[in-house]
């Protein structure tokens, strides 16, 4: 694993400054970003990538002069090139503004809907030359009132209106994700220590707010005391509407995002207790230590997985015995899964088949 510091892009991302508005009925975002820059090698041009699907309305400079932009030729690529006012040095500050709106098409575990939405960093619903940059960033996130919505940082605001809410999440420290999460929640909140834990829920699961919220505590005390601090003064862990069969999960710098089913079924007898261990340990892994690229991902299962067998023989040694047991069985069969020679494949993978083999 390594620092994004060591990308090979000319130019590097520093701060975001992020606006966005949801409009989960018709599935459709707008946003406004400004996004500071440093030259690292002289250059008239940087090339960024935004979602093909996103239609871009301007880019300016911060004084507000137009900039001409091309995107990509092929029809589903998310590159475009960007050219500067003037000429920048190596070192020089450029700061852009784009605005852009329109759908995500997503997947999995990309969406934009009526009952949540959930946008990582690989959807490139924001302008981006590193995805897994350490940036300062602030986020204005608009969405129908009664909803709630988390990105990376600390909750510093929350302005409400008749029809809608805007919370603004502002990163105390250079932070690697710049996901998103919004919904139909309820929120409760735990403060120990020098962090605040909150955990948001739908209606229908709410009764479980109180136990999640404390292992989720409990785990994330244990890997502070095994690996390092945590590096954030919040938490959340939340639920989102991920149409998988079985648990899964998204882990962004300070919150986590689990299905329904991780939800309703963590704590139950024999079901995946390593499930919410290993989602709370990809908060180190990676995204503290990163990736040097997308192909090493079966580090950061393996690593996460790892963490969880760690937390399991602490506090319940026979589920940590089984998830050993069950991880020989899978590399003694015939075609075992190789996780190193996999590269990107890895992850078309069932989920629980990737951890066992990484581990």
């Amino acid at each position: 694993l390594a620092s994004s510091t060591f990308s090979t892009s000319p130019v590097r991302a520093e701060a975001y400054r992020i606006e966005v508005a949801f409009s989960p009925a018709e599935g459709e975002l707008q946003a406004k970003v400004s996004l500071d820059l440093r030259a690292v090698e002289p250059m008239r041009a940087m090339e960024l990538e935004l979602a093909r699907s996103l239609e871009i309305h301007s880019v300016e400079t911060m004084e507000g002069q137009k900039l001409r932009f091309e995107r990509s030729r092929l029809a589903l690529s998310p590159k475009l090139l960007v050219d500067l006012d003037k000429p920048a040095a190596a070192g020089d500050k450029i700061t852009l503004v784009f605005r852009y709106g329109g759908k995500i098409r997503g997947g999995l575990l990309d969406f934009v809907r009526s009952d949540g939405i959930l946008l990582r960093d690989d959807a490139r619903w924001y302008p981006a030359v590193d995805l897994a940059a350490f940036t300062q960033l602030e986020t204005r996130i608009t969405v129908p009132a009664g909803w709630e919505a988390v990105s990376s940082g600390n909750l510093v605001s929350r302005e409400e209106q008749e029809k809608q809410v805007t919370f603004v999440w502002q990163a105390g420290s250079a932070v690697s994700s710049r996901s998103v999460a919004a919904g139909p929640y309820r929120e409760q909140r735990l403060r120990q220590g020098a962090i605040t834990y909150a955990i948001h829920l739908p209606g229908q699961h709410a009764e479980r707010s109180s136990w999640l919220l404390g292992r989720a505590r409990r785990i994330l005390e244990f890997y502070a005391a095994r690996f390092a601090p945590y590096p954030h003064a919040s938490f959340s862990l939340l639920e989102a509407p991920i149409e998988s069969h079985g648990a899964a999960g998204y882990a962004a710098a300070g919150f986590s995002a689990i299905s329904p089913e991780g939800v309703e079924f963590d704590g139950a007898a024999l079901y995946s207790p390593e499930f919410l261990p290993h989602e709370l340990a990809h908060q180190w892994f990676p995204n503290e230590v990163t990736l040097a690229g997308a192909e090493d991902g079966w580090l950061a299962e393996g690593l996460a997985q790892y963490a969880a067998l760690l937390y399991l023989r602490e506090t319940d040694p026979p589920q940590a015995k089984l998830l050993v047991e069950r991880s020989h069985l899978g590399a003694l069969a015939v075609d075992p899964l190789r996780p190193i020679s996999a590269g990107l494949k890895l992850f078309s993978t069932d989920g629980a088949s990737i951890a066992d083999a990484t581990l």
